[in-house]
């Protein structure tokens, strides 16, 4: 994402916890900030990636960002964290004069250099249009869900909905050879028909250990995020289906990968 932005044109200044990880950046021409707090203080649009919401608010509240930037400033919160995390964290940014975007993302690191990723707002209208040429440089779509927080909540039922339907494909290639047929030709056929999923598409990748211990780790920690964010009467009827798709995710990472060939 902050290499499409380089490309975009744009003047831009990064910083990461691993200096290592600034080093292309600075050699592509941006500015290698010393710290948060000084990026804070040169951004206009403070876009942040981070992992967690003890993250994102060891960054923004403690770490002194919010306090440092310059009023009417915008932050864009790109993290996969909780929405209440997201509406506190915006009130706590109009103290300060400033403009607080929820801005989930999903997609791969591939989906931001084609310009395909798929950006989630909660939030200002008003503020999202002034930063939509920035988001443009990596999104496809760019898509206004309501107000800070909506933002998370849409990308949490739609990861909520990817690990459900991950584990139902799963289940249906352990059972094709059982019944006699031939699992890459299952998902082939699956890809032609009317049950195409991305899902099933994925699953080759997810075949490989490697990449489904990394999948692993993301959705189970956005489904927990949703079981801890939703009302539990409306994610009981989840709970199971979510768990196998968790289940299956954990078959494939110990697996030796040798299900579709």
């Amino acid at each position: 994402m902050a290499r499409m932005i380089l490309a975009g044109g744009y003047d831009l200044a990064v910083w990461a916890r691993r200096p290592e990880a600034t080093l292309a950046f600075a050699e592509a021409g941006a500015r290698v900030a010393a710290s948060p707090v000084e990026l804070a203080a040169a951004s206009d649009v403070l876009c942040l990636c981070v992992t967690g919401d003890a993250d994102v608010r060891d960054l923004l509240v403690e770490g002194g960002v919010l306090a440092t930037m310059a009023p009417g400033s915008i932050v864009a919160q790109h993290s996969t964290i909780a929405p209440a995390t997201c509406v506190d964290l915006a009130e706590r940014a109009a103290r300060h004069g400033l403009r607080f975007l929820d801005l989930p993302v999903s997609g791969s690191g591939h989906a931001a250099l084609a310009r395909r990723l798929l950006v989630l707002c909660g939030g200002e209208a008003v503020a999202l249009e002034i930063i939509r040429p920035v988001l443009e440089c990596y999104a496809g779509s760019i898509l206004h869900m309501g107000e800070v927080g909506a933002g998370q909540r849409a990308k949490l039922l739609n990861n909520l909905l990817a690990v459900v339907n991950i584990g139902q494909a799963w289940r249906l290639l352990t059972l094709a050879p059982a019944v006699g047929v031939d699992p890459a030709a299952m998902r082939e056929a699956v890809l032609a028909g009317t049950a195409r999923t991305a899902s099933m598409e994925a699953m080759v990748r997810l075949c490989q250990p490697a990449r489904a211990a990394h999948v692993l780790a993301i959705l189970r920690k956005d489904v927990a995020l949703a079981f801890a964010a939703f009302p539990p009467d409306e994610m009981a009827p989840w709970r199971d289906l979510a768990g196998a798709g968790l289940d299956a995710l954990a078959t494939l990472a110990a697996s030796d990968g040798s299900l579709l060939g």
